[in-house]
């Protein structure tokens, strides 16, 4: 290691080298001697909904968040009893949230969900639903957030009387994680 020009440069000098950087004896960073940069705590998660259906205009709490591999929640910072992913820092996330409405319903709706953040929607994902059918919605955003700032996956009108589609968590899924 040495450091040049305003720099900290790092050489191990041989092939098939690894870095690792550690915090208190826990590893924060990897770099391996392909380049691939591994970082095992950053902020993410992916959860799901498996304890029933989402009644219409109400915030889309996901229960399950533990079942790997599919279901994580590194940090802990998101919520399964409100819903809320907490940003621990500030910086760029990307989000996802995808869902179903109930195939009940015959009449054409406009329905809609959206991304809140500190419970203010910042966009609308609108689909015109045509008949009984499963109508599904994807929401993608990348998103500047400050320290405890929340993000919630939000459901509005699904025309259909029992709601969004959430008793059956591979049909669902509120993602999010930290870019920088």
């Amino acid at each position: 290691m040495r450091a040049s020009g305003g720099s900290l440069l790092f050489n191990a000098g041989g092939s098939g080298s690894n870095y690792t950087f550690e915090v208190n004896g826990s590893n924060k960073l990897s770099i391996n001697s392909s380049g691939h940069v591994t970082m095992p705590d950053t902020p993410a998660f992916n959860v799901g909904k498996n304890n029933g259906y989402q009644t219409d205009d109400a915030v889309y709490v996901c229960d399950m968040d533990n079942s790997a591999p599919r279901f994580h929640n590194v940090g802990s910072h998101y919520n399964t009893s409100n819903g809320r992913f907490t940003a621990p820092v500030a910086g760029r996330y990307f989000f996802s949230f995808n869902v179903m409405t109930h195939d009940s319903g015959s009449n054409p709706t406009q329905d809609w969900i959206a991304l809140r953040i500190n419970g203010s929607t910042l966009q609308y994902f609108w689909a015109h639903k045509t008949g009984a059918f499963h109508t599904r919605f994807v929401a993608t955003m990348i998103l500047k957030l400050s320290v405890n700032d929340y993000v919630e996956a939000y459901v509005g009108e699904s025309g259909t009387s029992p709601g969004w589609q959430g008793s059956a968590s591979e049909y669902n899924s509120f993602m999010g994680h930290l870019i920088g």
